[in-house]
């Protein structure tokens, strides 16, 4: 098996010195070769691979099979299973297979089409109307070919949703009084003729319920859209418990500064900040079921500065040194 993009170069003699096939994988995987021809079949075939941004290897050896099965023919067992498509759909080899007959009377092999040693060639999603696809297998054309149909969004009408598959969960562990967020999570919507399309939850048309904020434990959230819908668990838990006792010491330590120089002679604007930050202190504190710790740190670290910023004592100086002069 190859990495994707491997480069496999093959070789009749051992010192690599004629290629004889080179082949790219475009994922990862074995590499099937065309049938190649010999006049005298070689016991050895050797190699060398070449990954992306590696240097290539040495030269490896390969046996070639004694009394390989040699085909006799091909035909289709099972055709597609879709044979209409929607302008610009892929193409679907869902259902179909070839039955591959071998000389010496050898038991026939059924082949999907998804077999890497198949390929198919005509298939262009944006030309409407029949298009016949040729198929071969190992270099073997198939004297029949593969019939689809490629029509307008107009005319195929509005796809039937089969259903949804979540991709992307968004946050899904809370804390009592927190708001949902939808963000970050996207899912894989699933059409009848097997063609899909991918949504963030926060689109157009997406539904999301299920989701109690004031309610402890685990919930299943809904994800509704075009009539289907899929779900999802998250985790709400109980509100920590609320550490206000320094803010309560703080403000506490501020309603006493007001009674102190540092205070009486300050600057009006820096009386006005501690007094508004005085209110939004007593405000968190008397909400204590719905505040948050965070609120409380910040009214806390607000009030400290405030205090700290009191240049009243500085000022009464100022004045007693101006008597002075």
């Amino acid at each position: 098996m190859f990495p994707a993009n491997t480069t496999l170069t093959l070789y009749a003699d051992k010192e690599a010195t004629s290629p004889i096939a080179t082949m790219t994988a475009d994922q990862a995987g074995n590499l099937i070769f065309k049938p190649l021809a010999f006049e005298s079949t070689p016991s050895l075939l050797y190699y060398r691979a070449q990954e992306p941004g590696k240097d290539i290897s040495n030269v490896l050896a390969i046996e070639v099979p004694k009394n390989d099965k040699e085909i006799a023919g091909l035909q289709f067992e099972d055709g597609l299973s879709k044979k209409v498509y929607r302008e610009g759909d892929a193409l679907s080899l869902k259902g179909a297979t070839l039955r591959v007959h071998y000389k010496d009377g050898q038991a026939d092999q059924l082949v999907n089409l998804t077999n890497s040693g198949v390929e198919i060639h005509g298939f262009d999603s944006s030309k409407l109307g029949e298009q016949h696809l040729e198929v071969s297998y190992l270099g073997q054309k198939l004297d029949k070919t593969l019939t689809v149909f490629v029509v307008s969004a107009e005319e195929a009408g509005e796809k039937a949703v089969a259903g949804l598959e979540l991709t992307d969960k968004p946050k899904v562990e809370y804390i009592v009084g927190e708001a949902l967020e939808k963000e970050g999570g996207r899912f894989t919507v699933v059409f009848e003729d097997e063609t899909t399309e991918t949504h963030a939850l926060t689109d157009e048309g997406v539904e999301v319920t299920g989701f109690d904020t004031t309610k402890e434990g685990r919930q299943t959230i809904t994800v509704h859209y075009k009539g289907a819908s899929t779900s999802f668990d998250v985790l709400v838990n109980p509100k920590p418990a609320l550490n206000d006792e320094y803010l309560k010491q703080k403000l506490a330590e501020a309603e006493a500064a007001k009674a102190k120089v540092d205070f009486t002679f300050a600057t009006p604007e820096v009386k006005e900040a501690l007094l508004a930050g005085m209110v939004a202190s007593e405000k968190v504190l008397k909400e204590h079921d719905t505040s948050t710790q965070d609120q409380v740190n910040e009214q806390l670290n607000q009030l400290t500065a405030l205090l700290k910023a009191l240049d009243g004592q500085a000022n009464l100086t100022k004045e007693k040194e101006a008597l002075l002069l």
